[in-house]
């Protein structure tokens, strides 16, 4: 039988790297200004030192050498328009991490639509990934391939290697400028349509037929017809303006979500149509900027979006803050976060199987992760009151909450006073290999019942939690080796000075960066999700019908 589904890709509304300025590659190494842009990993200081070194005496001069705060981030206008400014063509990377590529290949687009060249360095182990970001046929970016790996190289195979990446640099630049077209990129030409015909034996078979296209996450999934679809179309807010004006773009492929294209995740998932209002709400704040969205779907860090629903409709709606919340058998939490994850796969393009999604080694809330936080328990505001969000979002309002944590640790804690608890979970959580302590992150702390208790008994407010976790989860700077402290001044300098080995630094940049909540059943069970850093936690209302 023939099948006619909505293809759950949908349509790519993006043209990367436009510019209205036409870049023009120099002819040949000197007499050329180069610009540098280094992502502040760990051995680029040395590289750059004498790859400059090498340039000046090939007869040509780097006149503006940058570095960013830190891979997880972009480099922001003001180094990209510096940069333009300065230099006929910037050199940038190294690329050595899924985060370190995607943020690469960004800004040396940002710097193509300046008008500007760019050599990109990448190493062999995310190739695959630069190329499938950048657009198809792109004259204006040249990608040098490096081995993998490169950041825990001795200084010795460092400067090697400098001096190779050096003698491929004239080559590559004649190369380049000798041809019409320039150097030919792979690039993913993937066309996407509307709907897909597919021949299957019987719906059963459908979604065997779409796991081999690369559209589920190896799951049994419902089939998404057009008239499975249309249904839950019918539940997608129509109030919200965004949709009209400036359509949701999930990165790194770009795709369109519409209310049709996102539906046919939901109705892969499983997900009731009375759920889509949450689900655009997901959308829409997993979009904006500070959530860094792009980073996330492109690292190798083990992270993934956290969805924490909460409101007075949440139980209503089928979601569930009490026993068991973080794990099986909740029809809200479970089909959610499913069909979010199948947005950020066949939307956003990613896929461990073609090194999109280059995560190391993944974690299981790639399938679904979501829970609700039990409002009526907890001592405290809840997240979407800990959370700058959007204007309609209130008490009193449905909300999601979005984190982006690194997995998650159980701490059962069998105290019965409110600093010796607090003492506790301080030591349980600091971690020298944390994220947090490499970028300055926003870690959840889920505390279930019986912990909130504790701590509402002896009058701790939420700043005071907060305030003792930031001050106690200090960890001497000379506890990290110096590979991980070279990356952490890159990604820390703005907000922390003091890096003799005496001093300490705490996890997050403010008190308030760490949130808490309340949820789960009985028993001193509480879990601790530390974070990627490279990102800031978002709540957005849940728009639902009137």
């Amino acid at each position: 039988m023939k099948l006619e589904i909505l293809n759950p890709a949908g349509s790519v509304d993006h043209e990367p790297g436009n510019s209205t300025i036409i870049p023009t590659w120099p002819k040949e190494l000197p007499g050329t200004s180069f610009g540098i842009l280094s992502n502040g990993k760990s051995n680029m200081a040395q590289f750059y030192k004498r790859l400059s070194q090498h340039i000046h005496r090939g007869g040509a001069e780097v006149m503006c050498s940058l570095v960013k705060e830190g891979p997880v981030v972009p480099a922001g206008n003001e180094r990209l328009d510096k940069l333009a400014s300065e230099a006929d063509l910037i050199i940038t990377g190294i690329c050595d991490g899924g985060t370190a590529t995607s943020w690469g290949v960004n800004d040396a687009l940002g710097l193509v639509q300046r008008g500007k060249p760019v050599i990109l360095l990448c190493t062999s182990a995310f190739l695959a990934l630069a190329r499938k970001l950048l657009p198809v046929n792109f004259p204006y970016i040249a990608i040098i391939e490096v081995p993998h790996p490169f950041s825990s190289l001795t200084s010795k195979a460092v400067d090697e290697l400098t001096d190779e990446v050096f003698s491929k640099i004239p080559s590559t630049i004649e190369s380049v400028s000798s041809s019409d077209r320039g150097l030919q990129n792979p690039g993913d030409d993937t066309g996407s349509t509307a709907t897909l015909v597919i021949e299957v034996r019987d719906e059963a078979a459908a979604g065997l037929q779409l796991y081999e296209l690369g559209m589920t996450d190896g799951l049994p999934i419902v089939p998404p017809t057009q008239e499975r679809v249309a249904q839950l179309v019918k539940h997608w807010p129509s109030r919200h303006s965004n949709q009209a004006d400036k359509p949701y773009l999930i990165p790194p492929r770009f795709g369109k979500a519409t209310a049709e294209s996102v539906g046919a995740n939901a109705v892969m998932a499983g997900m009731p149509s009375a759920l889509m209002p949450y689900l655009e709400a997901v959308v829409r704040a997993a979009l904006r900027s500070e959530y860094n969205l792009f980073g996330l779907q492109t690292t190798t860090n083990p992270t993934t979006p956290l969805i924490v629903v909460g409101g007075p409709q949440r139980r209503n709606m089928g979601f569930w803050d009490g026993p068991g919340a973080l794990g099986a058998g909740f029809i809200g939490n479970a089909t959610l976060g499913r069909a979010f994850q199948l947005c950020l796969r066949n939307l956003g393009g990613v896929s461990a199987a073609d090194g999109s999604d280059p995560a190391t080694l993944g974690q299981p809330g790639k399938y679904s992760f979501c829970f609700a936080e039990n409002d009526d328990n907890s001592p405290w505001p809840p997240l979407r009151e800990q959370i700058p969000g959007s204007p309609q979002t209130t008490r009193e309002s449905d909300a999601v909450t979005l984190f982006a944590p690194t997995g998650t640790m159980n701490m059962i804690i069998k105290s019965t006073h409110g600093e010796e608890f607090l003492e506790l979970i301080s030591r349980s959580i600091s971690s020298a290999g944390s994220n947090d302590y490499m970028f300055g992150g926003y870690p959840l702390l889920a505390l279930c019942p019986e912990h909130a208790e504790i701590l509402w008994r002896d009058d701790w407010s939420l700043s005071q939690v907060q305030d003792y976790l930031f001050e106690n989860c200090k960890l001497p700077i000379s506890t990290f080796p110096p590979n991980n402290l070279e990356m952490m001044k890159t990604g820390r300098n703005t907000e922390w000075s003091d890096w003799s080995d005496d001093a300490l630094i705490p996890p997050t940049a403010n008190p308030s960066d760490i949130s808490v909540c309340v949820v789960g059943g009985p028993s001193m069970h509480s879990t601790y999700l530390p974070s990627f850093g490279g990102y800031r936690p978002v709540t957005e209302a849940v728009l639902l019908p009137d």
